[in-house]
């Protein structure tokens, strides 16, 4: 559905799609395409999608995902690297007690 509403050039219907839809990866696959004008919304659509992978414990390789995609919506979306700077302060208190969290935080942030 993604590719005809880009292809018919239906952005504003792409955006709804992508609310609905908006698991990390469909949001870095799409995004380009409706960045322009949703930059605000796409950004709070990210970081949801963060925290909601960040709400699970798990291994050193999930914590790197994280990481991996904080660094991505800081250095490609508008307003991405204030955000970042935030959430990652954040994640610090909330998962204070998630040491392997917070070792890839101090590697790669």
């Amino acid at each position: 559905m993604p590719e005809i509403y880009i292809e018919e050039r239906m952005l504003e219907e792409l955006f709804v799609w992508l609310k609905n839809h908006g698991d990390l990866g469909n949001l870095k696959k799409y995004s380009k395409h409706v960045l322009k004008d949703h930059d605000e919304e796409m950004l709070i659509l990210y970081l949801e999608e963060l925290d909601k992978i960040a709400e699970y414990a798990g291994s050193h390789s999930h914590y790197r995902n994280i990481v991996e995609w904080m660094k991505y919506i800081k250095d490609n979306i508008p307003g991405g690297e204030n955000a970042i700077v935030l959430k990652e302060s954040q994640y610090r208190v909330k998962y204070k007690r998630r040491k392997n969290f917070l070792k890839e935080l101090d590697k790669k942030m």
